[in-house]
């Protein structure tokens, strides 16, 4: 049955479960179908599907107040980047609009989208010492307090957040009186409330854990640097990877259904493993018998996915070698993801002698027949530059368990600059000197990025950071300044 041939309700009841790409194509296929896919009630689906899983930076409740084109727009933004960030923009980046988020005093902020700010608290207590961390959730648009938790004695590290609309899921790490002792917690928070439950608490003894990850009822973080630790926390069961293929992983990340692990050394290739949850059903133990000596090797499993990472076109020897990988849902097509990776060498290459100096040496040579050899002569000196290839994978998930995933390679570029923060529209920034400098993720070198101020500031700020879908968060001594772009 064709779609034109359904009523307009049964085509927005459809269109509710499709993604931007969709609609897009739906509009070019005949006038009906246009007047259909450029109505407002299809693009507040669009809108508040992304809102909810907090890849736009519009808060769940802001749609009302948008035409259609204002919420076209938005996804525009999204999806591509501010205009006049553009390369072959003729006008300078142009600030669209700014919204300023209170913070308590003695906090810090971890800002990583413009809808939601989170928070670190310092909780005062008797004699002028700080008797924990609390952690809170403000709204970006107004910000007022969504939710607020803290724990007597505890001080939180890190949290992530995992939202679902009005509700979240909420992993954090925490050290208990200083003593480091640390506790892995998890807790489901509604947001219109204000209310949340405990639904996890973990103690991992000494070992501190990092690379916090949370996706649904999964989380995955490293345990001492060594150990990776997957978490059912729902089921409230566990397993303890040891190594992976006799090698410490590098990065790690979660997708529904899946584990990503990377990781390469200096003299191996840089490899990016995706395992299915479904291939670990036998390795599950309870949470009661967590125990990080006995590690399990995950050498033997076979994974869904194998993707080997390009690396640079070394001049010299490398000193050393960095992998960070970059994990981004994509604003575009549902189940489909963005693996951007940066390997990265750090080269020893001999100075250039001028020429000038290697005539006079030749004749003095000359004059010293007879004489006693010369010393063995000093390595000529060098110094160290720095090499990035970054690569862009898109990462399809699949909709029916007889299809394996599979990458599909989208751009490489060698000799780029690494940046400080990457968004889901295929731009970098760097901040320096109260310069922020943004540019296209599939530039080279040589290609000039875009410069730009902070508004309304001369120093160096604490924090800045961009979003997934591209505006700019400042964090000031009490203050989050959030920076859309036109």
């Amino acid at each position: 049955m064709c779609l034109d041939l359904l009523d307009a309700d049964a085509l927005f009841a459809i269109l509710a479960f499709t993604d931007v790409s969709t609609i897009i194509s739906l509009s070019r296929v005949n006038r009906y179908l246009r007047e259909i896919s450029s109505s407002r009630s299809a693009w507040v689906s669009i809108i508040l599907d992304l809102s909810s899983r907090r890849l736009i930076d519009l808060p769940f409740d802001a749609v009302e107040g948008l035409s259609t084109d204002a919420l076209k727009d938005e996804v525009k933004r999204a999806v591509a980047g501010p205009r006049t960030w553009s390369p072959i923009s003729l006008d300078r980046p142009t600030l669209l609009r700014q919204q300023t988020v209170p913070l308590q005093p003695h906090s810090r902020s971890d800002p990583s989208c413009a809808a939601h700010i989170i928070a670190y608290v310092k909780q005062p207590g008797e004699g002028g010492n700080f008797r924990g961390t609390a952690i809170q959730c403000l709204d970006g648009r107004t910000g007022c307090l969504l939710w607020n938790w803290t724990r007597p004695r505890h001080t939180i590290l890190l949290a992530k957040f995992d939202f679902r609309g009005p509700s979240a899921a909420v992993v954090a790490i925490a050290s208990f009186d200083e003593r480091f002792s640390y506790h892995i917690m998890v807790l489901e928070v509604d947001l219109k409330t204000g209310e949340s439950h405990e639904m996890l608490a973990l103690r991992t003894g000494t070992l501190a854990a990092s690379r916090l990850h949370i996706c649904g009822d999964y989380i995955a973080c490293n345990a001492n640097h060594y150990s990776v630790l997957l978490i059912n926390w729902r089921a409230e069961k566990c397993i303890v990877f040891g190594t992976f293929h006799s090698q410490r992983p590098s990065e790690l990340d979660l997708c529904p259904g899946y584990l990503m692990v990377a990781y390469g050394v200096l003299s191996a290739p840089q490899y990016v493993l995706l395992y299915s949850f479904l291939s670990l059903d036998g390795l599950w133990r309870p949470m009661s018998e967590l125990d990080f000596a006995s590690c399990f090797n995950a050498t033997p499993i076979r994974p869904s996915l194998v993707l080997e990472l390009p690396g640079n076109i070394l001049p010299g020897d490398s000193v050393r070698r960095e992998l960070t990988t970059t994990f981004l849902p994509s604003l575009m097509h549902a189940d489909t993801y963005e693996l951007i990776s940066e390997v990265v060498d750090f080269v020893s290459v001999p100075m250039n002698v001028p020429p000038v100096q290697q005539p006079f040496a030749y004749l003095r040579s000359l004059f010293r027949a007879g004489a006693p050899p010369p010393a063995a002569a000093p390595p000529p000196p060098s110094h160290t530059i720095q090499l990035t290839a970054r690569s862009r994978h898109h990462l399809v998930l699949p909709t029916s368990p007889l299809t394996p995933p599979h990458f599909t390679f989208k751009s490489l570029s060698h000799r780029s600059s690494s940046f400080s923060s990457i968004s889901g529209a295929g731009y970098g920034m760097q901040y320096a000197n109260t310069k922020i400098y943004v540019q296209r993720l599939d530039s080279t070198e040589s290609a000039e990025p875009r410069e730009f101020s902070i508004p309304g500031t001369d120093e160096p700020l604490r924090w800045i950071s961009m979003t997934h879908s591209g505006a700019i968060l400042a964090t000031h001594d009490s203050k989050v300044v959030v920076y859309h772009y036109l």
